[in-house]
């Protein structure tokens, strides 16, 4: 993670680029950028001026949806995570980084039916993939979400080894 000077760096030039180009996607990487770094409202309003231009972008919805619910507007943040989802329902990626971030920030009840949906669609990937674990108080959900390929690889190298399965 680059440290915070960089982080603020990144996040100027990216102010920058979205104030020349409004309909630019960087939006996201900047709303996700000011989240990491506890700015929250100001992750939400970059999202509100944005996400018109990209309506059918889950990642813009996630990133919208993380922003409200960390502001404590709960029910505005699950429709925007709901609206990720419906754009993108076959994507287990999608689903296990809004059952992660939901489990994460003390929602696990409204994690759990994303984590039961990721489990369905990773079918039989024969163990690869990032082991998540959900527990909303009443059950408890394991699965192994496939992940980007690239992303195993790093995973893999960042333990010392070169397989692409994770235990």
């Amino acid at each position: 993670m680059p440290e915070n000077g960089n982080v603020q760096q990144r996040i100027e030039r990216l102010r920058k680029e979205l104030a020349e180009k409004p309909d630019s996607t960087v939006f996201v990487e900047l709303a996700e950028l000011l989240i990491s770094e506890g700015r929250v409202k100001d992750a939400a309003a970059v999202c509100e001026r944005s996400i018109g231009f990209h309506p059918d972008m889950p990642e813009a919805h996630v990133a919208y949806g993380k922003a409200l619910v960390l502001l404590g507007k709960i029910e505005e943040g699950l429709q925007s995570l709901e609206r990720a989802h419906s754009l993108r329902m076959r994507d287990a990626v999608i689903l296990e980084e809004i059952a992660a971030f939901l489990r994460d920030n003390g929602h696990p009840e409204a994690a759990a039916p994303y984590m039961e949906k990721a489990l369905e669609l990773s079918g039989e990937s024969a163990g690869r993939g990032k082991a998540v674990q959900v527990d909303d108080g009443e059950r408890q959900v394991t699965a192994r979400i496939p992940v980007k390929p690239e992303l195993l690889a790093e995973e893999s190298q960042d333990v010392g080894g070169d397989e692409t399965e994770l235990d």
